[in-house]
């Protein structure tokens, strides 16, 4: 495994080379038909280059190596002497970082920057090596290398002697007890050799090249008859050790070997095959059968302060206090010690009171910088450094003594007042007193409690604070946590409200026994237990909540807790230390393997200083420091990597012909043409330590005014971006919710079409002064085409109205004779007859039958008459217009028509009679009535329909039959066509409305007649 310049994590499997970047895995395999492909899909070893490449050593096709500015898979055509180069076990880059140096089977070679082989060496015949190959190789120096082998160890010198290449090759006798199967090899910071066998782990010394002792770091024997598999040296001097039975690590400083391992599946961590270290100090650890792992090696220095165990038999550090900056006070039960940081040296300090060591138990600086320290006999109190200590202890004949001699607990008020906590028990019934500086007075204090009768009261007070509404918070190792007003100077006898982890207790908590306490920002009581994790108090809403190993907490059992200036809380266990983040309530936890010097720390001390360090002791008397804010700031460097950029959903290529000229995570500009209208950015979270949880922000800065915040989505797409210049910025924030205000920057340019560019524009402003001339000309020529046109409109307007009146006179002519034929064929040859029948019913009035007749006969005729003359007044004005309205004399003229021709006609109408005068009602009856006419005379159908619709603004009238249709439709309303349609254009014209006709040979014919109501 390796990490490359960009962030990239490179894996090399049995199957192929894969490269992760927290959100998808990129497989790279053999492909023969592809140049740019590996040889080979064993990738058995990888390195990186100065320039960012990564170099892959397969074990059956030589080496290829992943162009970073590409981003693809080139191939090393490397031969040796013998043959071509096949079987790579190692590869590694130079001592003097010029070249890659790999090992293959018997030989070790290197590849310049040319990619050819400048120099190889073949191991001779030797009887250890006939069956035997290089597994792994150190160089030491230039040219100066350590081989490793399945047949034994061995030293090889390429170095230069004039213009000659002088190889020297020997084999490194090993110990008689060595297995000559070795695997690996790697060098510690102090120049030693560490060489990985089959059933062992050998150290070997740089100069001479003697052996040491392997128990000097394995005083357990954790290696023996293990495999060692991997060895590697992190940038705190550890050496990793991985093995065929599991991970182990070595100390730089005690050489403690420590077996790691993960904390879900203890035992899953076997058969190591790969190391590696990341950007962000993360472990990753390969294996053969169980995947993947990582191991947490945060990016902060856990310092140590060893030396204690010279001065207390106990070793465990009860206390620790800043004297001033520099130099700290240490207590533990055998006495009190100043530590230098200026000397690095122990200073013991004495108490002319007490004729032992005292047994010390807490420290307090007051506002004054006077000292105070709880101990085993008492308290002890120095006003200043030059003055000599003052020793307080309980009296049972005077009430102004302690209440109790053994004192766990110290903390100051805002008025001054020193109070004092006895480590006693329950049943003490004044375990509570102040020290009033203006008095230079004890005061106990004897309070009841208000939520239980009878009540415990504080017994085993382990450490106290004030918060700033005058409460003193006490922690008690035997019954729960307990506040206490202080409302004044002098304080008053008050009571105290429990906070216990019985069910009957209003504030109930996670376990009676407090272990620490600590007041925190945001009015917030922390305090932990011994067996349920830590506990939180809000003293805004009174209410308890907690946190233990299933939230992420290292250990249930909490020894102490130091908050820092960003309200991170640090949390000193029995299993590490934990970093608790109370906004994303997140855990970060710390062991031996991020660099403590043991997992086990220590109740009572800790200590947060001026500057922000925080400081814990442990129980092998060593005392660990760190500085939080300098770990803070060192997690904002991450950056928002672009690792896809896609046009319409589809991956740019890199290549001449693309706009993608180098791999897009190396990209700062990019130009696209107008018609690549959507672009999408497909980014990676490389913060591996919680890549499920991605928050980044992106600005195009030219079409975005503000920051978009983004959470768990990984692609930005813009479209339809106008032409110019862009700028996207992105940056991300970490695991800890930390941001990188260092933006990552691409520059986008999207080109203008060709008409728009700045020739284009050019051309358009002689374009335009051209067409403003042709314009002015076309106006000229537009006018006198107008007046043209307008008086050849009027001229046809008024052929056409002169055609229309003559033709409506033709019509009243036609329609004159035609009355007049009716009434002289029919009425007046009625009446005649009526007139001789009653002559001659005159003549017969003698004649009564004859007469009788005669008048039925008139009676008859005059019927007929009558008759004639209904119909004359039909043809008229139809009777049905003034009795039923326009709309239901339309459905009577229709229905008439269907009756009496072969033609069937159907109609549709709407009521449309609020729309209708009496007047516009017959032009819309005589309308219908042509068209009806026209069909039966013309058109030769079948079928005929009439529709009427009525709205608000307009009533439209469709007529459509299915017959032979007319050969030119748009003619159909000229005086070329007959009165027929032409007198219903005139007539659509008196009702403001329009006529349309749609026609064509054998295709029917559609009359259309939209009539506005508004100007009916």
């Amino acid at each position: 495994m390796v990490q490359d310049d960009d962030g990239f994590i490179w894996i090399g499997t049995l199957s192929g080379l894969y490269r992760y970047d927290g959100s998808n895995v990129t497989r790279f395999l053999r492909d023969p038909s592809d140049s740019n492909s590996l040889t080979h899909n064993y990738a058995k070893a990888l390195t990186k280059d100065t320039r960012g490449n990564i170099w892959v050593g397969t074990f059956g096709g030589g080496v290829n190596w992943h162009d970073r500015i590409a981003g693809k898979i080139r191939r090393v055509q490397a031969t040796v002497s013998e043959g071509v180069l096949r079987g790579v076990n190692t590869v590694k880059l130079s001592h003097n970082k010029e070249m890659i140096v790999a090992a293959a089977e018997k030989c070790i070679f290197k590849i310049s920057t040319a990619l050819g082989v400048v120099d190889s060496f073949r191991f001779p015949s030797t009887p250890q090596m006939i069956n035997s190959r290089v597994s792994d190789f150190l160089e030491y120096e230039n040219d100066k290398f350590i081989v490793t082998t399945t047949g034994g160890l061995f030293h090889l010198d390429l170095s230069l002697n004039a213009a000659e290449r002088i190889k020297h090759f020997r084999e490194i006798q090993l110990p008689p007890t060595a297995n000559r199967r070795l695997r690996c090899i790697e060098k510690d910071l102090e120049e030693n050799f560490w060489i990985g066998s089959a059933d062992d782990l050998l150290i070997m010394q740089k100069k001479g090249f003697g052996f040491l002792s392997r128990h000097e770091y394995d005083t357990t024997g954790l290696l023996k008859n293990s495999s060692v598999v991997k060895i590697m040296k992190d940038s705190t001097g550890r050496m990793w050790i991985g093995t065929s039975s599991g991970l182990f690590v070595s100390g730089n400083r005690d050489k403690q070997m420590q077996h790691v391992r993960a904390s879900a599946k203890p035992d899953s961590i076997s058969s190591v095959s790969g190391l590696m270290v990341d950007h962000l100090g993360i472990l990753w650890v390969g294996t053969q059968d169980n995947g993947l792992y990582q191991v947490y090696q945060p990016d902060i220095t856990f310092q140590t302060i060893a030396g204690l165990q010279n001065f207390s038999m106990k070793k465990a550090i009860r206390s620790i206090l800043e004297e001033r900056p520099g130099v700290w006070l240490m207590g533990t039960i055998s006495g009190l010690y100043r530590y230098s940081f200026s000397t690095q040296q122990f200073e013991v300090i004495t108490f002319a009171e007490s004729k032992n060591k005292p047994m010390l138990w807490c420290q307090l600086k007051d506002r004054n910088n006077g000292i105070w320290i709880g101990a085993m006999d008492g308290v002890y109190y120095q006003p200043s450094r030059e003055s000599k200590f003052m020793h307080f202890q309980h009296d049972p004949q005077n009430e102004h003594s302690l209440p109790f001699n053994i004192i766990g607990a110290l903390a100051e008020d805002e008025y001054g007042n020193i109070w004092m906590g006895a480590y006693g028990n329950s049943r003490v019934t004044k375990t509570l007193c102040y020290y009033s500086p203006v008095s230079k007075t004890i005061t106990r204090i004897t309070g009841i409690a208000a939520d239980e009768k009878p009540s415990p009261l504080p017994g085993a007070v382990i450490q106290m604070g004030t918060d700033r509404e005058h409460n003193l918070w006490i922690g008690a190792m035997d019954t729960g946590l307990y506040s206490y007003e202080i409302s004044g100077n002098p304080p008053p006898q008050s009571t105290f409200t429990h906070y216990a982890e019985s069910s009957a207790v209003p504030h109930k908590i996670s376990h009676g026994i407090v272990s620490c306490l600590r007041v925190g920002m945001n009015e917030r009581i922390w305090f932990g237990t011994v067996s349920g994790g830590v506990n939180m108090l809000d003293i805004k809403t009174d209410s308890v909540s907690w946190f233990t190993v299933r939230d992420g907490l290292a250990s249930n059992l909490v020894y102490r807790i130091e908050e820092d200036d960003q309200g991170i809380l640090w949390l000193s266990t029995d299993n590490g230390i934990s970093r608790f983040d109370p906004s994303t309530k997140t855990f970060t936890n710390y062991d031996i393997t991020s660099g403590l010097p043991t997992n086990n720390l220590t109740f009572y001390s800790s200590m947060k200083c001026a500057d922000g360090t925080i400081v814990f002791g442990t129980n092998t008397g060593d005392v660990v420091y760190f500085n939080p804010n300098s770990f803070k700031n060192s997690l904002n460097t991450q950056p928002a990597v672009i690792t896809d950029i896609r046009l319409f959903n589809k991956s740019l290529e890199t290549g001449d012909a693309s706009p993608l000229k180098k791999a897009a995570y190396l990209i700062n500009t990019l130009s696209l043409s107008h018609n690549q209208s959507v672009i999408s950015f497909e980014l990676a979270n490389m913060d591996y330590l919680n890549p499920d949880v991605f928050t980044y922000a992106y600005k195009l800065d030219g079409f975005d005014k503000n920051w978009n915040y983004v959470s768990d989505q990984h692609s930005i797409t813009y479209t339809n971006l106008d032409a110019g210049e862009y700028t996207l910025m992105l940056k991300q924030a970490n695991h800890l919710g930390i941001w990188n205000e260092k933006p990552t920057l691409m520059k986008l340019i999207i080109t203008p079409p060709w008409w728009r560019t700045t020739w284009a524009n050019g051309s358009y402003g002689v374009l335009l002064l051209a067409g403003l001339y042709s314009f002015r000309r076309y106006e000229r020529r537009r006018d006198r085409l107008k007046q043209e046109a307008e008086f050849e409109r009027v001229e046809t307007e008024k052929r056409v109205q002169q055609e229309f009146s003559r033709q409506l006179i033709e019509t009243q002519e036609v329609e004159r004779s035609r009355l007049a034929g009716e009434l002289h064929d029919s009425l007046v040859q009625n009446l005649l007859i009526a007139k001789n029948r009653s002559l001659l019913a005159q003549k017969k009035l003698a004649e009564p039958e004859t007469v009788g007749k005669d008048l039925g006969d008139i009676s008859s005729v005059l019927d007929e008459a009558i008759e004639e003359v209904r119909k004359i007044a039909h043809n008229l004005r139809p009777y049905q217009l003034d009795r039923l309205g326009v709309t239901r004399a339309l459905q009577a003229l229709v229905k008439k028509v269907d009756e009496a021709s072969a033609i069937r006609f159907r109609a549709d109408l709407d009521n449309v009679d609020s729309h209708f005068t009496a007047e516009t009602g017959i032009i819309l009856f005589r309308i219908v009535q042509e068209g009806i006419t026209n069909i039966l005379k013309h058109s030769g159908a079948t079928e005929a329909n009439v529709v009427m619709k009525g709205g608000d603004k307009s009533v439209e009238l469709t007529i459509t039959d299915n017959g032979k249709g007319l050969a030119d439709a748009s003619a159909a309303t000229t005086h070329a066509s007959g009165f027929g349609l032409s007198g219903i254009e005139q007539r659509c014209r008196m009702l403001k409305g329009s006529c349309k006709v749609v026609s064509g040979p054998n295709n029917g014919t559609t009359l259309t007649i939209s009539i506005p109501t508004e100007k009916l």
